[in-house]
């Protein structure tokens, strides 16, 4: 498991297409989808991270009070 991932949302094109707006409010809703999906990952990665027993934090070079103080930080921050 990689905790530290860069993930890089692709919005399908039929999400987008109904729009009848300027390129700003398509690339905000862009721009709010990829938050919205950076933020589930963080969720989901610290979620995962929360589980780590201590051979497996061992083995990624994190201590326990390093697990937790990451596993812990709310999902909109960095």
């Amino acid at each position: 498991m990689s905790v530290n991932r860069t993930y890089t949302p692709e919005i399908p094109a039929h999400c987008t297409a109904g729009l009848r707006s300027s390129g700003s409010l398509k690339t905000a809703l862009l721009a709010i989808a990829s938050t919205a999906m950076l933020w589930q990952q963080r969720a989901r990665s610290r979620a995962h991270l929360r589980e780590l027993e201590a051979h497996l934090l061992d083995d990624i070079g994190m201590s326990p009070v390093q697990r937790d103080r990451e596993a812990h930080k709310p999902f909109w921050v960095r």
